[in-house]
C-alpha cells in the first residue's frame, strides 16, 4: 500500500484562544509541560504549576476540566507529592476515568514515576494516588495509553548500566497486571543487536535524565512501542539519535520482542518522537527534528503494524538533506515554515478513513523581528500533504502543544512565554468542517 499524496483544506468554523488561571499566578510563576485528554463529556488538561527549580516552593501537578467546546469548567486542583520537590515530565489518558502519570523527585530515591486516577463529576475527585516506581535508579519521561478496559504506562529505567524501557499494565482501578523491563533477547535481528538504550560510558557521561523517550500504542489488545537507543553512534553532528519499533509480547518478569521494525533514516524524531497507531494496518511514527542547515521540520515515516514493513510514500518529492530516505519519508507539516520546538498528533476515531492533526509552533521573522505562531495541519489517511493554519501568534515563544478532540471540537494546549518571565498556558479551541 502506498501513500497517495492529497491536499485536504482546513477549515476553522469557531477560533478562540484563552489563558488558562491559577489562584497563585504571577507575572514570574510557571504552567509547564500541558498534556489533554478528553473523557466523555469534557477534557482534562493536566500540567506542571510552581517553579522547577530549588530554593522555591516546590511544584505541583494543576488539573482543570474543560467543556466540550473547550471552556474552562472548574477551579484548578492540584496533586501534592509528598516531599517530593521537582515535578518532571506529565501525561494523562482516559479509559472511562483518567489516569496521570508524572516524574517526581525525592531526595532519597531520585526521580520516581507517580500517577492518580481520577473520577470527574461535579468536582474533579482523585480516587487514588501512588508511586508506580520508586526504585532508587532513576526514572525518565513517563507515557500512558487507554489499553484494553484500563491503561498501559512506559518509561524508561535505569538499570544495569544503561536506560531501558520499562512497561507496566493496569486494570480499570490502577492495579498492577504486568509489569517489567523490555528484555534484551539472546541474539540481535538481522545481524545488529540494538543497545536497548542508553549507555553513558559510551560518551563519557555520567547519567542523566536528557533523552530517553518511548511511546506506546495499543491496537485491538496488543501493544506497540517505539523506543531510543542512543548506545548505537554514527558519524555526524552528535552522533544518531535511533528509534525502533516492536510488538510487546507479556512474558515473565518483564516484556519481549519477535520481529523489530528500524527506521529508515536518522532524521526521524530527534526532538520529540510520536507514535500513533490508527488502524490494524497503519502506524504513523514522526515527530520534530533539525534535518539540516538548522531548518526544523516534521519527518515521519508509516509502517504496517501486522507486517512490521514500512509503506512507501508515492510521488515522493526529492529532498537535499543528507539522510533523508525519499521512499518512505515525509513531512507532517508544512516546510515553508521552521518549527520551534516539539509537535504533537492525533487521530479522530474511525475505521475506515480518520482524520489526522498535527500541532507545532513555527518561528518566524519579519523584517528582523521575530515570532511565533502556533499551527495545526490536518492530514488523511491517505496521503502526506497537509495545509497548516495559524491559531496564535505571539511575539514570545510557545512550546509543547498538547492535542485532543471531543465531538466537532479540537483543543490544543501550548506552553506560552511571558515578557516578564513566567510561562502560561494557553487553550486554543476551534471545529472542523
Amino acid at each position: 500500500m502506498s501513500l497517495a499524496t492529497e491536499l485536504i483544506s482546513l477549515t476553522l468554523l469557531v477560533s478562540s484562544c484563552s489563558g488558562l488561571t491559577e489562584p497563585s499566578d504571577n507575572d514570574t510563576s510557571h504552567q509547564l509541560l500541558p498534556a489533554l485528554a478528553s473523557g466523555r463529556e469534557q477534557f482534562l488538561l493536566a500540567w506542571v504549576s510552581g517553579f522547577p527549580y530549588p530554593q522555591q516552593p516546590p511544584p505541583e501537578i494543576g488539573l482543570t476540566t474543560l467543556s466540550a467546546i473547550g471552556a474552562p469548567q472548574e477551579e484548578v486542583t492540584h496533586l501534592r507529592t509528598g516531599d517530593r520537590t521537582i515535578a518532571g515530565e506529565v501525561d494523562v489518558a482516559f479509559n472511562e476515568r483518567y489516569l496521570v502519570v508524572w516524574q517526581a523527585f525525592r531526595s532519597t530515591t531520585g526521580w520516581d514515576i507517580e500517577a492518580a486516577l481520577i473520577s470527574v463529576g461535579e468536582v474533579i475527585s482523585v480516587e487514588r494516588q501512588w508511586t508506580l516506581d520508586g526504585s532508587t535508579n532513576n526514572q525518565s519521561r513517563p507515557r500512558v495509553i487507554p489499553h484494553d478496559d484500563g491503561f498501559a504506562v512506559g518509561w524508561s529505567g535505569y538499570r544495569d548500566g544503561f536506560y531501558r524501557p520499562f512497561i507496566t499494565t493496569l486494570d480499570p482501578d490502577g492495579h498492577r497486571v504486568h509489569s517489567g523491563p523490555l528484555h534484551r533477547p539472546a541474539k540481535g535481528f538481522d545481524g545488529y543487536n540494538p543497545g536497548w538504550g542508553f549507555t553513558p560510558e559510551a560518551r563519557g557521561e555520567a547519567p542523566d535524565l536528557s533523552g530517553y523517550q518511548l511511546e506506546l500504542q495499543s491496537v485491538d489488545g496488543q501493544l506497540w512501542i517505539a523506543w531510543q537507543d542512543q548506545s548505537q553512534w554514527s558519524p555526524g553532528k552528535n552522533g544518531a539519535i535511533n528509534w525502533f519499533f516492536a510488538r510487546l509480547t507479556a512474558t515473565d518478569g518483564g516484556w519481549e520482542i519477535e520481529q523489530l521494525l528500524r527506521p529508515t533514516s536518522p532524521l526521524l524524531a530527534r526532538t520529540n518522537g510520536l507514535l500513533l497507531c490508527y488502524n490494524r494496518q497503519r502506524c504513523l511514527f514522526g515527530g520534530a527534528s533539525v534535518v539540516g542547515r538548522g531548518q526544523a521540520m516534521a519527518p515521519a515515516m508509516a509502517f504496517n503494524p501486522q507486517t512490521l514493513t514500512h509503506i512507501s510514500v508515492s510521488n515522493a518529492k526529492p529532498r537535499s538533506h543528507s539522510g533523508w530516505d525519499s521512499e518512505t519519508l515525509f513531512p507532517l507539516m508544512d516546510e515553508a515554515y521552521s518549527l520551534y520546538g516539539p509537535v504533537d498528533l492525533i487521530a479522530t476515531p474511525s475505521s475506515l478513513q480518520p482524520d489526522l492533526y498535527v500541532a507545532g509552533v513555527a518561528r518566524t521573522a519579519t523584517r528582523g523581528e521575530s515570532g511565533y505562531h502556533l499551527l495545526v495541519g490536518k492530514l488523511r489517511e491517505q496521503g502526506p500533504a497537509v495545509v497548516s493554519r495559524v491559531l496564535l501568534e505571539s511575539p514570545e515563544p510557545m512550546r509543547n502543544p498538547s492535542l485532543a478532540f471531543l465531538g466537532t471540537t479540537h483543543l490544543v494546549a501550548i506552553e506560552s512565554a511571558l515578557p516578564t518571565g513566567g510561562v502560561r498556558i494557553r487553550l486554543c479551541s476551534w471545529q472542523v468542517r
